[in-house]
């Protein structure tokens, strides 16, 4: 139980005062002896058990009611949070809300989403504990406080299509609590606990934990909503390419289906696609929960060079992701540029970078010198192979706004000598190995390397084997294909490789030994990707096994494309949105944010000329939830409060009970009352007299 004035619970020894009036009330008397005292007194004995009992009862009944009464006037609570102290105004009350589109599924017993539920609860107990409160959500970086109107009121509480990170949110919660001294606190985080979310491999849940650890008057409370029995389906787009065909001109486009909650069933769905006034419907059949569309194929105008459309599904319990917006345009030509002084090394990139996925494709290749950099055309080139010394100056300085505005770049190491350049953070180490001539002796490196190769046998070579042993399979570069087919990357092996350093890209593929072979630079928006060896047979067997180095360019040149296309496919919440309040909202949009929040909501938008579909993250649609066994390995055991709730139950998180002790009080006095009433003479017997 706790109390919302606990301070008038010091009131408490007053319980006392009718034993003190009952010990008084004793003293008021003189006794003086009597001739027939001893007879009063014999026979008052006969019934002295029972009259001591009432006497107890009515002193017992009286300290009830006082007690009953300082308990009502103390404000108690009940409660259906399991550990819940002593509230009141001194504690400050911290919301936390998971915006996220996964909030928005509605209860169809009370029309009630997640969301609303959660806050509605959230709300009650707000107004019964008072005190400071305020509000913290994915699209403010400090707090806000909670004003008059209340939660249920407020626009910062309502769903977007911006995933949350909950770890970033309670972190920098507690970081504030901790920062201004705030004191004790109670914590809500209103989630439902999407997978997704909660981004399980972050390193802020050990920041948590110390934290929590360090602020125990820190109370940390989950209100997370029931599983939804609730039907629901979800859909969303991808590959979406506009290409023309013996005069006429089609939009192919993928699209899934995922049934993110209710009973998995065979069923028949419909599914409408929107381009301009052309309107395609499909009927799907979901069978396992799933369904997955290749290349949707529809004819639009031949003069529409480009545009924008949205694929729709019928209403069910999460309005949030039943439309999902695409926009398409003219392929431009695939241009790229390799740079190197090696001729050999050239034509193999050149090679590789001007065979098409696609016949349909127009894909050009020019080869430079280092000295002729400056020929590059950066506005129409989507991909950069650099063989050279990594550039300075004005060529550095061209190739971060390349990156900068979406152009891809895969730099290959030289031979150096000193000190090296570094460009994206990223600079070439040392050389290892032993580069080999076509008859596998060893041509160069040191002295130390080359001790005990003889000639006719292959230890000397075997010394310098350097394997690819891992790579990342689940996206960029290196991933796996739509089948699950792997790279084969190990068959790999490098006989000379060269160091890279740098302490924020990201490692896409490593040696046995752990060195790199493939890594990204911390980059916005284009990618800048440096190769630890190079193609050439005397340092790698990377044209042995040609699938894998044709595999990782084309896909380099295809990303880098995407920044040269007249349309744009970006995630709500994105870093690399800018301005966009002079984006301009086109017809297909079914609920234009306002200018300032168009970065979080799902729509379809005009700017300079570019056409822009902005949606929710795909991961959204994931069914996993994550479990209280999970949040315990997260956060220790007893270091939160996990409350289910849900939308078909109104009941708040605290409640008021002093009527009751008002009850028990006026109970108590009644009862008291009753027993303190006197009783029948009784006959005294005479035997009992003599």
């Amino acid at each position: 139980m706790s109390f919302l004035e606990p301070l008038l619970l010091l009131a408490m020894p007053l319980i006392g005062l009718p034993i003190l009036i009952h010990m008084l009330n004793q003293r008021r008397h003189k006794t003086a002896p009597w001739a027939a005292r001893q007879f009063v007194l014999q026979a008052s004995n006969m019934g002295r058990g029972m009259a001591a009992m009432r006497h107890w009862i009515v002193l017992a009944l009286r300290t009830l009611a006082i007690a009953a009464l300082i308990f009502a006037i103390s404000r108690p609570l009940a409660s259906r949070i399991p550990g819940l102290d002593f509230l009141g105004s001194q504690r400050t009350q911290m919301i936390v809300v998971d915006r996220s589109p996964s909030m928005a599924i509605r209860d169809s017993a009370t029309g009630l989403t997640w969301q609303e539920a959660g806050i509605n609860q959230l709300q009650e107990h707000l107004k019964t504990v008072g005190g400071r409160q305020f509000l913290f959500h994915s699209l403010a970086k400090g707090p806000t406080p909670v004003n008059r109107v209340g939660l249920t009121e407020m626009l910062e509480t309502s769903v977007t299509g911006t995933q949350s990170s909950i770890p970033e949110l309670v972190e920098q919660t507690l970081t504030h609590i901790d920062s201004q001294a705030v004191g004790p606190a109670d914590v809500w985080v209103c989630t439902d606990r999407q997978s997704s979310d909660w981004q399980l491999d972050s390193g802020r849940w050990n920041r948590i934990r110390e934290q929590l650890e360090s602020l125990p008057e820190v109370k940390l409370h989950f209100l997370t909503p029931e599983p939804s029995t609730e039907f629901n389906l979800a859909v969303s787009t991808d590959n979406v390419k506009l290409i023309q065909e013996d005069n006429k001109q089609f939009v192919y486009l993928d699209f899934a289906v995922q049934q993110t909650s209710g009973e998995v069933q065979q069923r028949s769905i419909p599914v409408q696609v929107l381009i301009g006034d052309v309107e395609r419907n499909v009927d799907i059949e979901m069978v396992a929960g799933g369904y997955k569309y290749k290349q949707l194929k529809i004819e639009i105008p031949t003069e529409l060079v480009k545009g924008s459309g949205v694929i729709r599904l019928p209403l069910d319990s999460n309005d949030a992701d039943n439309r999902f917006y695409f926009s398409f345009a003219q392929q431009p030509d695939r241009n790229s540029v390799v740079v190197s002084d090696n001729q050999d090394v050239a034509d193999l990139l050149e090679l590789v970078c001007q065979t098409p996925f696609e016949s349909n494709s127009v894909i050009k290749c020019s080869v430079l010198p280092p000295a002729n950099q400056a020929e590059i055309d950066w506005q129409s080139t989507a991909l950069v192979v650099w063989h050279a010394e990594l550039p300075t100056g004005t060529v550095a300085e061209q190739m971060e706004q390349f990156v900068a505005n979406g152009g891809n770049v895969v730099f290959l190491p030289v031979d150096h000598n000193g000190a090296q350049a570094e460009l994206f953070g990223v600079r070439w180490g040392d050389w290892e190995g032993d580069q080999l001539d076509l008859t596998g002796a060893p041509t160069g490196g040191s002295a130390q390397s080359q001790v005990g190769y003889s000639a006719g046998s292959n230890q000397g070579s075997q010394q310098s084997k350097y394997q690819v042993a891992q790579w990342r399979t689940e996206d960029d570069l290196l991933a796996t294909d739509e089948s699950g087919r792997a790279l084969p990357l190990k068959s790999i092996t490098c006989s000379r490789r060269c160091g890279i350093e740098s302490s924020t890209a990201s490692m896409l593929a490593s040696f046995e030994d752990g060195q790199p072979l493939l890594m990204r630079a911390a980059t916005d928006a284009g990618g800048a990707y440096f190769l630890g060896t190079t193609p050439d047979e005397a340092n790698s067997t990377f044209t042995d096994d040609g699938i894998a180095l044709y595999v990782m360019f084309q896909r380099a040149l295809e990303q880098g494309a995407s920044s040269l296309v007249k349309s744009k496919q970006l995630e709500t919440g994105s870093t690399t949105i800018k301005d966009s309040h002079l984006w301009v909202p086109l017809e297909l949009n079914d609920n234009p944010a306002a200018e300032d929040q168009r970065a979080f909501f799902a729509g379809v938008y005009e700017n300079d000329g570019e056409v822009i579909a902005i949606n929710r993250p795909v991961s959204e649609d994931a069914v996993g939830r994550i479990d209280p066994a999970t949040i315990e390995e997260l956060l220790g055991e007893d270091s939160f409060e996990l409350i289910t709730t849900s939308a078909s139950s109104l009941s708040g998180l605290t409640n008021e009970i002093w009527k009751l002790f008002i009850i028990a009080m006026v109970i108590a006095l009644i009862a008291e009352g009753w027993f303190s009433l006197p009783t029948k003479r009784r006959k005294v017997a005479t035997e009992a007299i003599a």
